[in-house]
């Protein structure tokens, strides 16, 4: 496509200032917003890439709902739209280099690095999966790595659902043969042009992070269709025999997310960050299951009066609540038991209908335990409707239950935690204490009972839980900002750079003066 003049102004607001890059969809530009006088980054998509109203139509709507997505480490979206036939978008201007490029100069990269990137890629993974947006095309090229207040190889995701938008409008090979999507990058059903979820990005995760382990991604064919039918049909030459130092977690992981099958993948991004962190320990944290995310999200935190108190968030699979930890556990069931097997598929339902309707989920949590009246899943997703529609009584029986059936159960413990520190019951910090026993690197756990000792009036022992939160998981302005606001409660000096980092992901009104 034709470059866009320096000093031309796109779309009545944009001033170009250079060129930054080109690639299969389209330009990119630093430009100045002229209303905002302020540095964007401008994406213009070639004309020949997208040419019908509908599609235009489609990339509109997929970028009004990419932009809802808000994380730390995804780029922000300012702005989207079409002039004199192109389709442009307007995004955060980063100052930094791509993990490209960082892996063209570097090539293999050390372990800690590899899960500082990764893990940060993981979560701008979750937080868009929670909206129900699915990335599509993540590669290297669209990650880059900023300093942030000090800390190097900050991540920003950049392009979420412009993939999506072009490929469901019109995907066509271009003259230079490349395509809407990165062939190298591509899950099996995306390559094979079937549906595609969430665990497509995590397929593409783990060629990025085997890219980072050895300098090269696994399938490296000459053409686009050699590519496309490797990733469908050739295993994936074993990490451990390009890189025989890989530590085994690491290998395992990597392998696992290059499964063909979708459900032989790890099912969240944030199982993928968790067992990430076990790669550094170099054991594993615990037994893992493959279950929806837990209803109520810790990680939410307001000021009040000076203080901290908790905001809970209410949802459903797929809500605020996907931040909270994933290890929901479950009663196994024989295989042959059909009707527990029908009252899971009604649990499934139950988490689907808590997004909008209390009522109607717990209906069909009770129909679900009418079928199998030991299924513990049914006896969380229960509590959590019961929560919704402020009967915390029954909620708490309904968890106390569950936990009767799986003692081990990590949801339903954590619910109940939130349920008790909702209600100002100081058991909430036993509740808590007994499941950071088991799991002391659970970050979320750590902010419920830094929530939990401040309401009993045990301040320092809620800032020891904050400082361990915000080391294991830097990236949650709220959190740095609980942090900031205790320190300056207890008269410590460093509650500025704890504000400085809150301000620096994103956390608005800050008074203090940041480098």
């Amino acid at each position: 496509m034709p470059e866009l003049p320096v000093g031309q102004t796109f779309a009545g607001r944009y001033e170009i200032v250079r060129l930054l890059g080109q690639g299969a969809m389209g330009s990119v530009y630093q430009a100045k917003q002229l209303g905002m006088d302020r540095m964007v980054a401008l994406k213009v998509i070639r004309t020949d890439v997208v040419e019908t109203p509908l599609a235009a139509k489609r990339f509109e709507q997929e970028m009004r709902f990419s932009a809802r997505v808000e994380h730390p480490n995804t780029i922000r979206v300012y702005d989207f739209g079409e002039h004199a036939g192109q389709l442009y978008l307007a995004m955060e201007f980063l100052v930094g280099r791509s993990l490209a490029a960082l892996i063209e100069a570097q090539g293999r990269l050390e372990l800690p690095r590899i899960v500082r990137i990764a893990r940060q890629m993981a979560h701008a993974l979750g937080a868009a999966h929670e909206m129900g947006v699915v990335h599509r095309d993540l590669k290297p090229e669209n990650v880059m790595l900023i300093e942030n207040i000090g800390e190097p190889d900050f991540v920003k995701v950049l392009d979420f659902g412009i993939a999506k938008s072009l490929d469901e409008s019109n995907v066509k090979v271009t003259a230079t043969g490349s395509m809407v999507g990165t062939p190298a990058y591509m899950s099996p059903e995306q390559a094979l042009g079937r549906p595609v979820d969430a665990r497509s990005d995590l397929y593409a995760l783990g060629i990025v992070l085997y890219q980072m382990v050895c300098g090269k991604v696994p399938f490296d064919r000459p053409t686009i269709g050699s590519m496309i039918l490797a990733h469908a049909t050739d295993p994936p030459p074993p990490l451990v025999g390009e890189v025989p130092d890989a530590p085994p977690l690491l290998s395992a992981l990597v392998m696992q997310l290059l499964e063909k099958d979708p459900a032989a993948r790890p099912q969240s991004a944030l199982e993928v960050a968790a067992r990430l962190d076990e790669c550094l320990r170099g054991r594993p944290a615990r037994a893992r299951q493959r279950r929806a995310p837990w209803l109520l999200a810790a990680g939410a935190l307001v000021v009040v009066g000076g203080g901290v108190a908790a905001a809970l968030a209410f949802g459903g699979a797929g809500g605020a609540a996907a931040r909270g930890p994933d290890a929901a556990a479950r009663v196994v069931v024989a295989p042959d038991a059909g009707s527990c097997g029908e009252g899971e598929r009604l649990v499934q339902r139950a988490r689907d209908e808590l997004k909008t309707d209390g009522n109607a989920a717990l209906a069909t949590a009770d129909q679900a335990l009418k079928l199998c009246p030991e299924l513990g899943d049914a006896h969380n997703v229960r509590g959590n409707a019961l929560q919704k529609l402020g009967r915390l009584d029954e909620a708490e029986s309904a968890y106390l239950r569950a936990l009767s059936t799986n003692p081990a159960a990590d949801a339903p413990r954590f619910n109940l935690g939130l349920l008790q520190l909702r209600r100002k019951d100081a058991s909430a910090v036993t509740t808590f204490t007994e499941l950071l026993r088991r799991h002391p690197d659970n970050a979320e756990a750590h902010v419920a009972r830094a929530q939990a000792y401040l309401e009993t009036g045990r301040a320092e022992e809620a800032l020891a839980d904050f400082e361990e939160a915000v080391s294991l998981q830097p990236s949650h302005e709220d959190w740095w900002l609980a942090l900031a606001e205790l320190r300056q409660r207890l008269k410590r000096g460093d509650a500025d750079e704890a504000y400085c980092k809150a301000k620096a992901l994103g956390a608005k009104d800050i008074r203090v003066v940041c480098k």
